[in-house]
């Protein structure tokens, strides 16, 4: 099965070649590899100087474009620009920060086109290795904790796959009004209208490309971004994980305004509420303090997602 592989790159130079270096040992690999340089400071075409990637796609034929923006627009507009320059019907999205873990991830991801009604196919999001995750600072382990979850899995662009032909037919990604975050569950809302949705056992290591991003600060701005997200998804009936760390904050607003008595039940709910990420990284580390500091954190973010869901919905689309 011929295929095209569309790769988004923005300051991802730590990265890229280990990604590639995944692709390229694949049991099947990608006529057309599109690495989409989205006006990257750092240019994609400076980060590619792996020699033995490059001896490893001219081996195996493999096409690789670099395709370098005028402006940074985001996800959206990067899948966009690659999909008007893919050859082949079946597309791969893969992003520079994800490894595929054994070689036989893209054969599994693909399998299920055999099937002509299926529209998309995604993933199962896999533990980072022992050694990434130790290297890890406790805020970048709260963001790769989701993925020690057996509940990571779906269609988010990291490792996915999807007919072009569809795509192209519902106009692709959103990209007036997502950037990075929420595009995925608007297009997979759009594509479902036309074809099906599988999830494979595929399996990805989404390793993050924290770079100089690390802190509280880089988890409460991600936090934004995604709210902000699903806030503009409000207006077009939702398509992304549904805001139970809001709802229960709401909950524990209207307990407390109620009967102050009841703080104490609504501290419980908002502790709940965050507990799933500190657990995730406890589970791993097994060290309490870190733990009892990511609740802190947490509760931090829950407040900045909130403050992204508020301003998505009243501006109707990603702002950040």
């Amino acid at each position: 099965m011929k295929f095209s592989l569309i790769m988004p790159f923005y300051d991802n130079s730590n990265c890229i070649v280990e990604a590639l270096k995944s692709v390229v040992s694949q049991n099947v690999c990608p006529e057309q590899i599109l690495i989409i340089d989205d006006y990257s400071p750092t240019k994609a075409s400076d980060a590619l100087t792996d020699l033995v990637v490059i001896e490893s796609l001219n081996r195996k034929s493999i096409e690789l474009c670099v395709i370098r923006k005028n402006s940074n627009g985001g996800l959206a507009a990067a899948y966009n620009t690659g999909l008007g320059h893919c050859k082949n019907e079946i597309v791969v999205l893969m992003h520079p920060d994800v490894v595929l873990p054994d070689n036989d991830s893209m054969k599994t991801l693909l399998a299920p086109f055999e099937s002509a009604d299926i529209a998309l196919v995604g993933h199962v999001n896999c533990q980072v290795s022992d050694d990434y995750w130790h290297e890890r600072t406790l805020c970048e382990k709260s963001i790769l904790a989701p993925s020690e979850s057996r509940r990571a899995r779906g269609f988010n662009g990291q490792f996915d796959a999807f007919r072009k032909s569809i795509a192209v037919s519902i106009g692709g990604f959103n990209e007036a009004k997502y950037r990075t975050a929420g595009e995925d569950g608007d297009f997979v809302r759009k594509m479902l209208r036309v074809g099906k949705y599988v999830n494979s056992e595929a399996r990805a290591e989404h390793r993050h490309d924290f770079q100089d991003r690390s802190g509280i600060g880089m988890c409460l701005r991600k936090s934004f971004q995604y709210g902000n997200a699903q806030g503009a998804s409000v207006r077009e009936g939702g398509g992304i994980t549904p805001l139970f760390r809001e709802a229960a904050l709401l909950v524990g607003f209207v307990l407390i305004s109620f009967d102050p008595n009841l703080a104490w039940v609504s501290i419980g709910i908002w502790l709940l509420s965050g507990i799933r990420i500190p657990y995730l990284v406890f589970r791993r580390d097994r060290r309490l303090f870190q733990g009892v500091c990511l609740v802190a954190i947490e509760f931090m973010r829950l407040f900045a997602h909130a403050s992204g869901v508020v301003v998505g919905c009243v501006k109707g689309r990603q702002t950040i």
